[in-house]
């Protein structure tokens, strides 16, 4: 979905919903397809009150690769 940079792999919600359309458009698939594989690659915040809801970038890339193919 997009590089990672850094020690953590973890992307916030609205960046991988801003990338959606391009990931879709590249990958030739529906966006709707793409943004549900986000929404479940989406965790909400650690221990119940801690931190930011977050994306898991690598398991959201391997999803697509497995769902739609590599680019």
């Amino acid at each position: 979905m997009y590089p990672v940079t850094g020690p953590d792999p973890d992307g916030s919600p609205a960046h991988a919903a801003i990338r959606v359309r391009r990931v879709a458009g590249a990958r030739g698939v529906d966006p709707d397809a793409v943004r549900a594989l986000v929404d479940d690659a989406t965790s909400g915040r650690d221990l119940g009150s801690i931190g930011a809801p977050h994306v898991r970038v690598p398991g959201l890339d391997l999803a697509l690769d497995r769902g739609f193919g590599r680019v």
